[in-house]
């Protein structure tokens, strides 16, 4: 059985859509390219469920490069829901990211330093890509 998995071009940069269609043909991977899609169809759906990480973590703002070691050295990428911690007080979701970040930034720098984790932070969500 063949599965299939899409991704809509304007999601990501043109850029990265470079980088991922020859690493797609690199991997003798096939894949359709249309104007607004990329198909990517494959036989195993674990790898698709693990390429869907890898668009979703490049989503979040992770480089590339750092992305498709989910597929190719079995990393993992993980998303806390701050705001599910943080109640229903927004001054709590504020200070909790603050507190993840640090000043400067020397809280978040430190974490990926100790964990060699590489950490993305946004208004709501903490993502997370490491090795498993």
């Amino acid at each position: 059985m063949v599965y299939q998995y899409e991704i809509e071009r304007k999601e990501i940069s043109q850029v990265t859509v470079d980088k991922l269609l020859k690493w797609l043909s690199e991997h003798n991977i096939k894949f359709l390219k249309t104007d607004h899609k990329i198909i990517i169809q494959h036989d195993d759906y674990f790898f698709l469920y693990r390429l869907d990480k890898v668009i979703s973590a490049i989503k979040a703002g992770f480089r590339f490069e750092d992305a498709i070691k989910i597929i190719t050295e079995d990393w993992e990428y993980l998303v806390i829901d701050v705001k599910k911690a943080a109640e229903k007080k927004s001054n709590h979701l504020l200070r909790m990211l603050s507190r993840v970040i640090g000043e400067k930034g020397k809280a978040k720098s430190m974490l990926e330093e100790l964990t060699k984790a590489k950490i993305v932070i946004d208004d709501r969500f903490v993502h997370i890509l490491d090795y498993y």
